[in-house]
């Protein structure tokens, strides 16, 4: 999975990764502060911001595993 598909244009996935970064991803509060930011950065609905944060959760993870084991495909 990659950022492509988010449906992001390259500034929006470089906002998102800011609010990330600049957030804890640990626990549920951070994920409401995480979805929060990227409802008021990018003007979008809750909803849109939750699939996004899940797509973005989901990127690290492959991310974190590829590091892990790099022979994985």
């Amino acid at each position: 999975m990659n950022w492509q598909s988010t449906g992001l244009d390259v500034t929006q996935a470089e906002n998102v990764n800011d609010i990330i970064e600049g957030t804890s991803i640990r626990g549920h509060s951070n994920k409401d502060k995480i979805t929060s930011g990227i409802v008021e950065k990018l003007g979008i609905s809750e909803e849109q911001a939750d699939e996004i944060y899940n797509a973005a959760m989901d990127i690290l993870k492959d991310s974190v595993v590829d590091k892990i084991n790099p022979f994985k495909k």
